[in-house]
């Protein structure tokens, strides 16, 4: 990556701080949580975060989790849960 490159990956970062954001699991769980921080490795930082499940008998489940680190290799998607404020800030 060029320098130039990473500063412009690094702003678009910056702008999903704090934002809310529905991330993917590979094992099927859906966590979501308001982006806290992303490190050199990639992996998500998430607070106020919570698990959405399903089951025969609670088809809309949710678990408070807190804070949470999600590993890279443990994301299938990520997608940002953008409000009509959001829309042209994010780009």
């Amino acid at each position: 990556m060029t320098e130039r490159s990473v500063g412009c990956a690094t702003e678009k970062a910056r702008k999903l701080l704090h934002k809310r954001v529905q991330v993917h699991i590979v094992d099927g769980r859906v966590i979501t949580g308001n982006l806290s921080c992303v490190d050199k490795q990639q992996n998500l930082v998430l607070q106020h975060a919570t698990q959405s499940y399903s089951t025969i008998n609670d088809p809309t489940g949710e678990r408070q989790l807190g804070t949470v680190i999600v590993p890279k290799q443990q994301r299938k998607s990520c997608h940002v849960e953008v409000t009509p404020h959001d829309r042209g800030s994010i780009g």
